[in-house]
């Protein structure tokens, strides 16, 4: 062993810790830091293309990499049965046998969990993509699409309460009122300034303890392990002591600066994950809401059509009303007509017969 070396286990082990936790703390944010150009919104597509995906997903490729898996493990089953069987070797059948019955209820019990899901709207549309794209098929009164436009507004109240436990862990179905209400600060459009997105840790840390948590309680332990044991080492000097020492401090730091690092990067990720879940729930508000007008209408078109008969024959009977008291109008005004037509007649008569009589009367003087 050479002079000054370090061969305590309690040191090197917590040592081995923070610079474990620096290298993932920092790959996870590499990762995080390069999938951001990849958060934007999702490219959209007609909701049956959505729906075939879906199902080659489940009819297709699930039951492949299920029958992939499980013929993988019942060969390694077959193997240990026949070196079992070929050898006299019972630990090995044992576990043969242990293997299969194994893959027998895994099988048993993961099929029929992936290969129920369904393939209708409520299955399907249960975030603002897929909700526009399946209200744009909505056009009809009928009992199923109004029963579908139900169901999708229903699916983007669930999805809005969510929304901010969504951003922070994506594919997350479990409500979060704190990362709700620390994400709304973010507006759709710009980008939040550095404090804003800081203002949102507290709020991460309360959504997913454990996954953020975890990295801090590793540092702060294989720290404190290692410079407890350190003092232990009385048979060093002082000064390989300090080295000692500021060896683990270095290390922690780093640590706790990765940890840093990783935090910000991930809060970065979950604000652009906010706002492209905005600007999506933008679309499917107008998708909803188009969808709600032309169902309205097409039920406007239906009761406008049961309703033309009623219509055709108050048409008719108004008709028929409008023509009798005309009839009875022009009947009315050819009788006026006829006695004006004798009143006059009659002044006339009546002043020839007194022009007459004043001729006569004239010619008989002469």
């Amino acid at each position: 062993m050479e002079p000054g070396a370090v061969t305590d286990p309690w040191i090197i082990w917590p040592v081995g810790a923070l610079v474990l936790v620096a290298l993932l703390c920092g790959l996870s944010a590499i990762v995080n830091l390069a999938t951001l150009r990849s958060i934007r919104p999702p490219k959209r597509e007609p909701f049956p293309t959505i729906r075939r995906r879906e199902l080659s997903f489940r009819d297709v490729l699930i039951p492949g990499l299920i029958a992939l898996i499980t013929g993988l493990l019942i060969s390694v089953a077959a193997s240990f049965l026949h070196d079992g069987l070929t050898r006299n070797g019972q630990g090995a059948a044992a576990a043969g046998m242990a293997i299969f019955f194994i893959v027998v209820i895994a099988f048993a019990v993961s099929a029929p969990l992936v290969l129920r899901k369904g393939m209708e709207i409520q299955d399907l549309a249960t975030d603002p993509v897929t909700i526009a794209a399946a209200a744009k098929t909505l056009y009809r009164a009928s009992r199923d699409d109004v029963a579908a436009l139900q169901i999708l507004n229903s699916n983007y109240r669930a999805w809005q309460k969510v929304q901010g436990a969504q951003a922070v862990t994506p594919g997350s179905r479990r409500e979060s009122q704190v990362a709700n209400a620390a994400m709304a600060q973010l507006m759709p459009g710009g980008r939040p300034p550095q404090k804003s997105r800081w203002r949102l840790l507290p709020a991460l840390l309360r959504t997913r303890p454990v996954y953020l948590l975890f990295p801090i309680a590793v540092t702060l332990a294989a720290t404190v392990i290692a410079l407890y044991s350190v003092g232990n080492h009385v048979d060093r000097s002082a000064l390989e002591l300090a080295a000692m020492r500021a060896t683990v401090w270095s290390f922690a730091v780093i640590a706790l600066l990765m940890i840093l690092l990783f935090w910000w990067s991930h809060l970065v990720a979950s604000a652009r994950l906010y706002r492209v879940g905005q600007v999506s729930a933008v679309a499917a508000e107008i998708a909803l809401r188009a969808a709600d007008a032309r169902i309205r209408a097409a039920r406007a078109r239906e009761d406008e059509m049961n309703d033309l008969p009623r219509r055709i024959d108050q048409w008719g009977a108004t008709a028929a009303a409008t023509s009798v008291a005309a009839t009875r109008a022009t009947a009315r005004s050819a009788a006026v007509g006829v006695a004006t037509g004798i009143a006059a007649a009659s002044i006339a008569g009546m002043g020839v017969a007194i022009a007459a009589t004043r001729y006569r009367a004239v010619h008989a003087r002469d």
